[in-house]
């Protein structure tokens, strides 16, 4: 059994029951021209802004997400969860996810104000009135059930400053690989978390690759992920948005935080 403190906050960052969904939560909405708190080195503040503009100009958006996650065991052991997420967005406020891992089969259809969550293993569901806008959505979602969770900072109308209106200190390191892809490698601190990411080397300045070092937790567990399949211009139809409940499935309702969560933890 894998129960210490680490637990709670890795089961936040994925789906074992049918009422989570999981997607990461902006507190901050200023313009994209104000700059981030903290001292951010030019070049990987460029970098960032290049691929936060890249993804906000996209009207819709497709990827791939293949995301590793490691739970600390009661003796010390690091053990690691995977999972892959398909991901469609069209702006303003609509998002489908497709997620098949180690520890669940889940999917999610968010549209006119309305959100589905599938869950397959656990043959439920959840239908649930959401803002109509992503970014009132996300936050909706922290402020009303205390969820969050990396990546979804992507999805932002401003990436740019869902991901650093915490950061303290940032740092351009260099041009490298992930895979085949070459990137620009830029890594940021900020309370509780360090996280790096490496952006495409190309006009589409799109995300390669996000790693998350969770410093306060026992072992400091780390949450990575590689993207691909990037897709700017998708033809993306309103079937796109839609997830069927099959016969049989139990309807379970999103439940409440008591005291909801301050400190989302990002990107």
């Amino acid at each position: 059994m894998l129960e210490n403190r680490t637990r709670h906050l890795i089961d936040r960052m994925t789906i074992f029951a049918c009422g989570v969904l999981v997607c990461v939560v902006a507190s901050t909405h200023a313009a994209q021209d104000k700059p981030a708190q903290g001292p951010i080195e030019p070049k990987a503040d460029e970098i960032l802004r290049r691929m936060s503009h890249s993804l906000a100009s996209a009207k819709s958006l497709r990827f791939r997400a293949h995301d590793m996650v490691d739970q600390v065991m009661d003796n010390g052991q690091k053990v690691q969860f995977s999972r892959t997420l398909d991901v469609a967005a069209r702006r303003p406020g609509a998002m489908r996810a497709s997620v098949k891992g180690d520890t669940e089969e889940v999917e999610y259809a968010y549209a006119d104000g309305k959100l589905t969550i599938v869950n397959e293993r656990e043959r439920c569901y959840t239908v649930a009135d959401v803002p109509r806008t992503t970014d009132e959505m996300f936050d909706f979602l922290a402020e009303r059930y205390g969820i969050t969770a990396p990546l979804a900072d992507l999805l932002f109308s401003d990436p740019y400053q869902a991901m650093t209106g915490r950061v303290r200190v940032g740092q351009y390191l260099g041009l490298h690989l992930v895979g085949q892809r070459k990137c620009h490698h830029l890594a940021f601190r900020q309370e509780g978390i360090d996280w790096q990411i490496w952006i495409e080397d190309s006009d589409r300045a799109v995300p390669c690759k996000v790693v998350i070092t969770y410093k306060e937790l026992p072992g400091q567990p780390q949450f990575v992920a590689l993207l691909d399949e990037w897709n700017l211009t998708p033809d993306l139809p309103d079937t796109t948005f839609t997830v069927p409940v099959p016969a049989g499935y139990k309807r379970v309702d999103l439940q409440p935080v008591a005291s909801p969560a301050t400190q989302p933890v990002r990107p």
